[in-house]
């Protein structure tokens, strides 16, 4: 049962990654032939900040752009919560187990 749920959360989250993928990178050339640049000179060097200029900018083209930016920030601050709290449950478990180890030797 766990490893058929491990394989469907791993597949859906490939599937996302090449889906956001396609709208990145199409969303870029499409960024690039609007104002008639390469898509080197649009991104010039932004890095991780790139999704907070692709996404906004393919938001703004869609029909009722407000919910979706609404949407797509909502999304991102719940992955932000989520990563924290991620972090807090390995790092406190890790303390525990370490602790174990030095209480019990």
């Amino acid at each position: 049962m766990i490893n058929r749920d491990a394989l469907i959360t791993s597949t859906i989250n490939c599937a996302t990654s090449i889906l956001s993928g396609f709208v990145v990178f199409s969303t870029l050339g499409h960024m690039a032939e609007v104002s008639k640049k390469t898509i080197e000179q649009v991104i010039e060097d932004k890095g991780s900040e790139l999704v907070f200029i692709v996404y906004p900018h393919t938001i703004a083209l869609m029909e009722w752009s407000s919910l979706w930016a609404i949407l797509f920030f909502f999304m991102v601050i719940t992955l932000g919560i989520d990563s924290t709290v991620s972090f807090e449950f390995f790092f406190s478990n890790q303390k525990n187990r370490l602790l174990n180890l030095v209480w019990w030797s």
